[in-house]
C-alpha cells in the first residue's frame, strides 16, 4: 500500500459562500455583497472566509503566547511588576519623566508619521517585550494578512465614507484644473499669511508641489487634499469678487472626496494636516457654520491625540524640522477647537490638563526647513513674523478655554474668587500683547497693511468674547462689575466690527481680507449685540448699571443696518438676532414709534424700512420683546432667566 495514499487529503479551498450565507444555510451569488445579504439588509455584513493555512507552532509563537497570558494577567489585576515599567524606560529612551507608561506604536510597513500614541492606560504600554518578537515573527505568522480587510465588518468604514468607489485618478481627471490657474491659486495663498496655515512650511510645500505635478496619482490623497483646499481658500477669499456672489464649493468638495479616499481616519502621514486644513477652509469661507464641523473636530482631535500631537516631540524620533511643525499643527488644532466649539455652545474636544506641547517658535520660514539640525532661538514678539499671531492667539485659547469650561459646567459655581482669578489671568494675556496686536481705530491705520488690520481684530475679538463669556452670567445677577466688563466688551466687538466693515466692501481698504466676513466673525458680531441688548434689559428692572443707552441703541441700530445688507449672506441666525435689536431699540428709544428714524439717523448705510422688514416680513408690527420666540430662543442660546422682565 502506498504511504502516501493514506494520508488524508486537504485542499486550500475558498468558500463558496459568505459567512451569513453559510450560516443560514442561504443560496449564495459570491458577490461583495451578496444579493442574499442585501435583501437581508446584511450588506454590511457580508464577507468570506480565506482557505484554511496549516499553524506549525515555533518557539517563538509559544513565547508570544506565554507572554499574551502574563499580560491578561496584569490586565486584570492579578499580578504587576516593576521591572515592565524600567524595561518600557530603556527600549524607549526618549521617553522622560512622568511618560514611562506612553508609547509610540507603528506597524512595520506604516510610514514613520504614522505612530500612534498609546498612554498609560493602553495595554501595549506594558507589553514592551512582545515588540522584541518583530524579527522572529512576520505579521503573516501570526494568522492575519495585513494586506486584506479583516472580515468582521461592523459598517464603521463605510459609516466613514470608505465605501465609496472613486480612485484619485479619477478624481483628477474630473476635478483638477490646468496647472496654470492652481499656480495662481496656490501662490495667492502664500502671499496671504493670515489665511496660510502654519504648519504649511513653504519650502516643504514648495518640494511636494513639485513632485505633485511630476505624477500626480502617485501623490498621497491626503497630500491632494490639502491642495485643494488651499486652491477652496484662496478662490473664494483672496481673489476679487463682490460680497454677494456665491461660494464655490468645487474645490472644496474636492479635497473632501480625497480625504475619504486617503482614509483621513486613519494615522497616517498628512491625515492630521489634511483633516485640520479642510476645517480650517470651511472656517474661513463658509457663511452659516453648520454643527457637521464639530463633529469633524471631534474626530480631528482624536486622530490628532492618538498620533501623539498633544506631547512635546521627543528628539530621537522627530528631527526638529518635524518637532516645530507638530507644534504649529497642535496648537492649531486647540485654537480652532476652541473657536468653533464656542461659536456652537459646545464644550471644547480637547482635553486640556493632558497635553504638553509647547507652543511653536516665533520664526519665519526662512529660517529653518527639512535639513536644519537644531532650531534658531525664538524671535522677539516684537518683531512680526507670519506665525506671531498664532503665538498670541495661542496664549488667549490657553485661558480661554478655561472660561468656557468654567461658563458650560453642569454644576454652576457661585465663586467670585474663581471668577476673579479668571478674570486677572486674561487681563494679563491681553496687557502683554505686542504693540503691533493692540487694537487700534480705522482712522488710525490708515498706514498699515490688510494683514495687519485684520490680525488686530482677530486678537480684540478673542479678548472680548472672553470677557463676555465669562461675566455673562453674573449680569443676571446684577454684579456691577459683571455689567460693566459685558457692557465695555459688547461695545468693542460692535464698533470694531461697525468700524471696519465698510474697508472689508469691495474698494475698501481691507477689501482683500474679506475672509473676515465668515461665520465666526459673525457670531462674535451677533454675540456683542446680543449682550447689548441684554445688558440694557436686565439694568432695565434694578437700575443698578447704567450705560448711555443713546450710544448703545446708536451701535445697535449700525448692525442692524448691516444685518439687512448681508441678510442673503448670513441667514441662519441673523432674522432672530435682528428682530431682537429692533425690539430692543423700540422699547429704549424715547418713542417706540420714532425708532426707525433712529435707524435711518444712525446709520452711515442706508437702510430702508422696506430693507428692514424682509427679514421678517413686510407690515409687521415691531415683536413684542418678551413675548417673541426669537428672544426665547436666546434664552437658550445664552442661558438667561426668564425674571427680568417689561
Amino acid at each position: 500500500m502506498n504511504v502516501s495514499s493514506s494520508r488524508p487529503i486537504t485542499r486550500k479551498r475558498d468558500r463558496l459562500a459568505c459567512t451569513e450565507c453559510r450560516r443560514r444555510k442561504l443560496k449564495c451569488d459570491r458577490s461583495l455583497p451578496c444579493d442574499t445579504c442585501l435583501r437581508r439588509d446584511k450588506g454590511p455584513f457580508c464577507a468570506y472566509e480565506a482557505a484554511n493555512e496549516p499553524r506549525v507552532q515555533t518557539e517563538a509563537e509559544s513565547r508570544l503566547q506565554r507572554l499574551e497570558g502574563i499580560i491578561n494577567q496584569l490586565v486584570s489585576g492579578e499580578a504587576r511588576s516593576k521591572p515592565a515599567a524600567t524595561a518600557t524606560s530603556k527600549d524607549h529612551p526618549f521617553l522622560g519623566a512622568g511618560h514611562e507608561d506612553e508609547v509610540f506604536s507603528a506597524d512595520e510597513t506604516s510610514e514613520p508619521a504614522a505612530a500612534t500614541f498609546n498612554g498609560a492606560t493602553h495595554w501595549s504600554a506594558i507589553s514592551r517585550e512582545i515588540d522584541g518578537l518583530r524579527e522572529l515573527i512576520a505579521p503573516s505568522d501570526l494568522g492575519i494578512d495585513e494586506g486584506k480587510p479583516v472580515s468582521h465588518d461592523t459598517g464603521l468604514d463605510m459609516l466613514l465614507g470608505e465605501s465609496k468607489p472613486s480612485t484619485l485618478s479619477e478624481l483628477l481627471a474630473a476635478l483638477l484644473p490646468r496647472r496654470r490657474e492652481v499656480d495662481s491659486l496656490t501662490s495667492a495663498y502664500f502671499r496671504s499669511r493670515t489665511v496660510c496655515a502654519p504648519f504649511i512650511h513653504s519650502s516643504q510645500f514648495r518640494t511636494l508641489y513639485r513632485d505633485f505635478w511630476a505624477n500626480p496619482t502617485a501623490t498621497s490623497p491626503l497630500w491632494v487634499s490639502m491642495l485643494f483646499s488651499i486652491c477652496h481658500i484662496a478662490s473664494n477669499t483672496l481673489r476679487p469678487k463682490t460680497l454677494d456672489g456665491p461660494v464655490s464649493n468645487r474645490f472644496s468638495a474636492a479635497a473632501a472626496r480625497c480625504l475619504v479616499i486617503g482614509k483621513y481616519f486613519k494615522p497616517k502621514r498628512f491625515s492630521v494636516e489634511s483633516l485640520l486644513l479642510y476645517v480650517q477652509s470651511q472656517c474661513l469661507t463658509c457663511q452659516n457654520m453648520p454643527a457637521a464641523i464639530g463633529t469633524l473636530f471631534g474626530i480631528l482631535m482624536r486622530l490628532a491625540t492618538g498620533m501623539g500631537y498633544h506631547r512635546e516631540p521627543d528628539t530621537v524620533r522627530y528631527s526638529p524640522f518635524e518637532q516645530e511643525m507638530r507644534r504649529r499643527t497642535w496648537s492649531l488644532c486647540m485654537q480652532l477647537d476652541l473657536l468653533t466649539s464656542f461659536h456652537l455652545g459646545l464644550p471644547s474636544c480637547t482635553q486640556f490638563p493632558t497635553w504638553d506641547t509647547q507652543p511653536p517658535r516665533n520664526l519665519r520660514d526662512s529660517d529653518f526647513n527639512e535639513q536644519s539640525l537644531e532650531l534658531p532661538p525664538s524671535r522677539p514678539e516684537s518683531e512680526h513674523t507670519e506665525i506671531l499671531l498664532y503665538i498670541v492667539k495661542h496664549k488667549f485659547t490657553i485661558v480661554f478655554e478655561k472660561i468656557l469650561r468654567y461658563s458650560l459646567s453642569a454644576t454652576k459655581s457661585n465663586d467670585l474668587d474663581e471668577l476673579c482669578a479668571l478674570d486677572k489671568e486674561l487681563k494679563d494675556v491681553f496687557d502683554d500683547l505686542p504693540e503691533d496686536f493692540r487694537p487700534r481705530a480705522m482712522t488710525d491705520s490708515i498706514v498699515d497693511s490688510p494683514a495687519t488690520i485684520v490680525t488686530r481684530l482677530c486678537v480684540s475679538f478673542i479678548y472680548n468674547k472672553a470677557i463676555c463669556a465669562l461675566h455673562r452670567p453674573y449680569v443676571t445677577k446684577h454684579r456691577p462689575e459683571s455689567q460693566l466688563a459685558c457692557y465695555e466688551a459688547g461695545m468693542n466687538l460692535v464698533n470694531s466690527f461697525t468700524d471696519a466693515y465698510s474697508q472689508l466692501l469691495p474698494g475698501g481698504q481691507a477689501e482683500s481680507e474679506r475672509w473676515f466676513m465668515s461665520s465666526i466673525t459673525w457670531h462674535d458680531l451677533l454675540l456683542g449685540s446680543t449682550v447689548l441688548c441684554f445688558v440694557l434689559w436686565t439694568d432695565q428692572r434694578h437700575q443698578q448699571f447704567l450705560p448711555d443707552k443713546l450710544i448703545v441703541l446708536q451701535a445697535l441700530a449700525k448692525v442692524s443696518s448691516i444685518i439687512v445688507e448681508q441678510a442673503d449672506w448670513h441667514v441662519s441666525e441673523t432674522g432672530r438676532v435682528h428682530r431682537l435689536l429692533q425690539a430692543t431699540i423700540a422699547r429704549f428709544s424715547e418713542s417706540g414709534t420714532t425708532s426707525n428714524n433712529c435707524i435711518q439717523n444712525w446709520t452711515g448705510y442706508g437702510i430702508e424700512q422696506s430693507e428692514s422688514s424682509a427679514l421678517y416680513g413686510a407690515g409687521d408690527e415691531t415683536p413684542d420683546f418678551a413675548n417673541d420666540s426669537a428672544w426665547a430662543d436666546l434664552q437658550l442660546l445664552m442661558g438667561i432667566s426668564s425674571d427680568f422682565g417689561t
